[in-house]
């Protein structure tokens, strides 16, 4: 499912790094063509376009689409009957009288995007997500270098770093010690944006990202999942030698 405002809206991504990532997330794969994702069975998409046709964009489109989308989710986790008007108004249209509702504990929410500055305001927009447990999962950015790039570097986030084929460290993958886990990053195919059948090979932590966004989603897709929160334990989390 892709949230927009209205159900005959296209949301047209005239630059095609967030149709990739998410092909890599959720792709079904039907019909044995073309490719599928990590989750690419029983997983819903919340979908918000904050960059224009440069490939930028303001740091209000993005932490604002973080904000919304937590309230979103914070409206979608109540039976269709507990929700009040403003909630109900909140909602895109065509999902205001719709009994759909969130009952998973976590939602993992992919940012592969990032920047050397960072922003109250941002901030501000990690933490009330993580507070209302949505996981932000944010790449750590395509320096090469030792560099704080946010929102990766906030805490609470789950920052991930790209790997090769060979699963080593990507020379352009940013290094930093807020990294959580690295994922597969490098020359990675997925879905395109110039047409239903078109595909693109692309490298970066942006790819990486997806990957972690889309197992946390087909982890959390299974009944007995849905009620575990994800935590950044131990036990599920790992620092390569950056």
């Amino acid at each position: 499912i892709i949230i927009k405002m209205d159900e005959n809206e296209d949301l047209y991504d005239s630059e095609g790094h967030g149709t990739h990532c998410a092909g890599i997330m959720a792709a079904t794969g039907n019909n044995n063509v073309g490719i599928a994702g990590v989750a690419w069975k029983n997983t819903k998409i919340i979908s918000y376009q904050t960059f224009g046709a440069k490939g930028g964009g303001s740091a209000w489109a993005v932490y604002g689409s973080l904000f919304d989308l937590t309230k979103t989710v914070s409206i979608l986790r109540k039976d269709k009957e507990n929700r009040s008007t403003d909630d109900i108004k909140a909602l895109p249209s065509y999902l205001r009288d719709s009994d759909f509702k969130i009952t998973q504990k976590t939602v993992p929410c992919n940012m592969s995007l990032g920047g050397s500055s960072a922003s109250e305001f941002a901030f501000s927009a990690v933490t009330t997500a993580l507070k209302e447990n949505i996981l932000p999962v944010m790449s750590m950015g395509n320096d090469g270098i030792y560099l704080s790039s946010y929102p990766a570097a906030f805490p609470g986030s789950l920052a991930v770093g790209a790997t090769t084929g060979q699963d080593k460290k990507m020379k352009l993958s940013t290094s930093g010690s807020w990294i959580s886990v690295s994922a597969p990053g490098d020359c990675i195919k997925s879905c395109w944006h110039t047409g239903e059948e078109s595909y693109q090979s692309l490298s970066g932590s942006s790819m990486a990202s997806a990957f972690v966004t889309g197992a946390l989603g087909y982890l959390l897709s299974f009944d007995n999942a849905k009620n575990i929160l994800t935590e950044r334990s131990a036990a599920l989390t790992f620092r390569p030698d950056y």
